[in-house]
């Protein structure tokens, strides 16, 4: 729904050292899926390629990896056919924290995707 906080996270861009945090998607901004209705036009691969040529450039990293809701199946979908792939790995949601909103299922957890990059 329009409005309604929905939340994606690039947790981490690894390198020699190098770590970004961030949050992609807040208040109806579906991550880089879809900016303000604009999702099918391109501007989330962009911004996507963008961001995985930056981190390789500036921070010298080989591998991405960011966190999705798992409950957010076509955001994983989205991803995967992107290069991202699950790792297995699982991160507890972080009930309580307000930068990450009201969650509305106390289920929420995070997958772990990765891409290796170059």
């Amino acid at each position: 729904m329009p409005g309604e906080p929905v939340y994606e996270t690039a947790d981490h861009v690894r390198g020699e050292g190098a770590r970004v945090n961030g949050v992609n998607g807040v208040n109806g901004v579906n991550g880089v899926n879809g900016v303000n209705g604009r999702s099918g036009d391109g501007l989330g691969r962009q911004l996507i390629a963008a961001a995985e040529h930056a981190a390789a450039t500036w921070f010298g990293a080989r591998m991405i990896e960011m966190t999705v809701i798992r409950q957010r199946t076509e955001l994983i979908d989205y991803h995967h056919r992107h290069g991202y792939s699950p790792t297995g790995g699982v991160r507890p949601f972080p009930f309580g924290d307000e930068r990450f909103g009201l969650p509305k299922s106390s289920e929420l957890a995070f997958i772990l995707l990765a891409k290796a990059i170059t």
